[in-house]
This record gives structure tokens, sequence and C-alpha cells, in this order.
């Protein structure tokens, strides 16, 4: 689906029962954590130990929050 104004304006209609407070603080939380994920798995592509490291992490980490 192509980010159009229609799709925006859809999005943000949904998001309208949700207490403002909420979507202030988990947007920039989840591009903060976005960022910060992307720049270790940068960091790591050299490394096979890293890369290990990362995915083992990254399946216990799944596996907590669900």
């Amino acid at each position: 689906m192509r980010w159009t104004k229609t799709t925006k304006t859809a999005t943000w209609d949904k998001n309208k029962g949700t207490e403002e407070v909420i979507i202030q603080t988990s947007i920039p939380w989840r591009h903060q954590m976005a960022r910060k994920t992307y720049n270790l798995i940068l960091e790591s592509e050299q490394s096979e130990e890293a890369r290990k490291i990362l995915e083992e992490g990254h399946e216990r980490d799944s596996l907590a929050v669900k």
C-alpha cells in the first residue's frame, strides 16, 4: 500500500480513540529502538560471532515479549 493522503488519514483516524500520551511516547520510542537495532546490525555485519549473538538475542527477546 502506498503512503497516500488517504492512507495517512485512515491510519490517523484508526488511532483517534487512543490516548494522545501513548501515541506521543510510543512513536519516538519505536524510532529510537529501530535506530539502535539497525546500528547494532550494521556494526555486527562482518563478525560471525556478533551476528550469532544478535540472532540468539532476537529469538530470546521475541519469546519473552509474546
